[in-house]
């Protein structure tokens, strides 16, 4: 039998209350500057797993980043041009020093990780005569013994749950362990993605059915370094100077989520798009909606998804906005959330007003889109 991960065979809580996301204060405003601009600089070396397509729903979207907050988070988030322009500006920052009196501006912007990392730049000392690739690099020995002791404790309590499974299914998931643990022995590191992408296949009788559920929410509590800091010392002493520079802020820069993944048939539109900030878009990948929402319940993502959609709905009634012409985006993003957490997300568009005009618009975009889909079959 295939492996689902499903919240509803085991207990949680969409509300339960987390570490909750520090209240920054918006820096000055940046004027925005073209959108619909070439994404290579924005996929980076440290964010390999957000595969983009740009067209005009994206690029008006991510035009709206100064608008809107991130959906799963509620947080600020850096316009994508103006990053470009930032990472432009970084390569002329060669030392520790000048990198930060430049990035101490966004420093308003760094999620948590970054935000700590940044504080221990600024703590360090001969910042002008070192970089920061240095500076991670005289940390690396004790973040990466922090590291292996965070990493032996969470496998081990996994290991206690796999000695209750069945002998079939236990093996299996012993060897799908033993693949990535070898990590550990040459960088330090077990790798989250591979064994969870793997145990997800594991074919289990129905007794094991919970349990494998649960070894799959410890392995994705492995320390990462978009959430723990010695991970991140230790995967970045390894990065130059300039990657790490970028790396601080490029946690924030607003990116296009698909709510369905495109990897899962996802449609390139508006009424499937979210703007997220791209550490959560990279995190996330292809993974249902729903069962992102019940591995990170510090996120408070459906509290902030209503967030995000009363922002919109503001934009959608103001006459002036760019929105105004879009008012289907608002129950377009309604119902694909709905379908892609099977109804256990529902949010509220009560507050949404649509004229007739708009109306008459709504219905000709989908006259015109079911007409788009049957020619492209």
């Amino acid at each position: 039998m295939k492996i689902s991960i499903e919240p509803t065979s085991i207990k949680y809580n969409y509300y339960k209350k987390g570490a909750a996301a520090l209240e920054k204060n918006i820096p000055p405003q940046i004027p925005d500057t073209n959108y619909n601009l070439p994404t290579s600089n924005l996929s980076l070396v440290n964010f390999p797993n957000i595969s983009f397509r740009m067209n005009a729903d994206a690029g008006f979207l991510l035009s709206q980043s100064r608008r809107l907050k991130c959906a799963y988070s509620g947080r600020d988030m850096i316009p994508l041009a103006e990053a470009k322009n930032i990472y432009a500006k970084l390569l002329k920052r060669p030392n520790a020093q000048s990198a930060i009196n430049f990035l101490v501006h966004y420093s308003n912007y760094m999620h948590d990780v970054e935000g700590y990392i940044f504080d221990l730049f600024q703590e360090a000392s001969h910042k002008g005569k070192r970089d920061f690739q240095s500076i991670l690099q005289e940390h690396k020995p004790d973040a990466l013994e922090r590291l292996k002791e965070k990493q032996i404790t969470i496998l081990s309590s996994a290991d206690k749950i796999i000695d209750t499974m069945s002998e079939p299914t236990a093996e299996e998931i012993l060897r799908i362990k033993n693949q990535s643990i070898d990590q550990i022995v040459n960088n330090g590191i077990f790798g989250r993605k591979a064994p969870l992408d793997l145990i997800k296949s594991v074919k289990a009788p129905q007794e094991d059915l919970a349990k494998v559920i649960k070894v799959y929410q410890a392995w994705y509590k492995l320390p990462a370094s978009s959430k723990d800091m010695d991970a991140f010392i230790v995967k970045y002493a390894k990065e130059p100077h300039n990657n790490i520079a970028k790396r601080l802020i490029s946690t924030a820069v607003g990116s296009i989520e698909h709510i369905k993944p495109h990897q899962r048939s996802g449609e390139d539109k508006l009424g499937n798009y979210l703007l997220v900030s791209a550490a959560f878009n990279n995190n996330r990948q292809s993974m249902p909606l729903h069962e992102y929402i019940m591995l990170n319940p510090g996120l408070e993502i459906e509290k902030n998804l209503q967030k995000y959609m009363n922002d919109v709905i503001r934009e959608v009634n103001n006459p002036k906005s760019q929105f105004a012409m879009r008012s289907y985006y608002p129950e377009s993003i309604k119902k694909a959330v709905e379908n892609e957490t099977e109804g256990r997300v529902i949010l509220d568009t009560s507050g949404l007003k649509i004229s007739k005009a708009q109306q008459r618009q709504n219905n000709a975009s989908d006259r015109l889109s079911q007409r788009y889909i049957v020619v492209c079959k």
